[in-house]
């Protein structure tokens, strides 16, 4: 698996995930096992489209699994009931602006994708990036010059 932006690091263990699991109550998509374990605390840069717009969004870190890294879920998730976001978003992806891409839960133990715009609250920030992991995965680009 290769994420155009982006070189492994190889910092997720078997043992965060599933603990991230347990902990979150939650399945992360299969796909996303072998992702984490290859670039979880990666940073870097890649766009990916944003449905219903001409402007293209970015990532420049995939959030860590580890308790002890400041860029981790766990650092987002402290402060996440004063974003007034439901616990079944659970954050995987900043932007370097303050934007997260996330797993939404809400309908489905099978996570859609959304990205959250820090400036609007709670809900009101999320959009539908991809109905799959997988689907998001493969709309990720080198960033363009233009």
């Amino acid at each position: 698996m290769h994420i155009p932006g982006f070189d492994p690091t190889g910092s997720a263990t078997r043992e965060q995930i599933e603990g991230a699991e347990l902990l979150l109550g939650i399945r992360f998509p299969s796909l996303y096992h072998d992702f984490i374990a290859r670039y979880g605390g990666a940073d870097g840069d890649a766009e990916f489209p944003v449905p219903g717009t001409e402007y293209p969004a970015s990532v420049g870190l995939w959030l860590s699994l580890s308790p002890w890294e400041s860029q981790s879920l766990w650092s987002i998730l402290e402060s996440w009931s004063v974003h007034e976001l439901p616990n079944e978003i659970v954050p995987f992806g900043l932007d370097g602006g303050g934007n997260l891409l996330c797993f939404d839960y809400r309908l489905s133990p099978n996570p859609k994708v959304a990205f959250w715009y820090h400036e609007l609250e709670g809900e009101d920030g999320l959009h539908l990036i991809s109905e799959t992991f997988e689907g998001f995965l493969g709309t990720l680009r080198e960033p363009s010059d233009d």
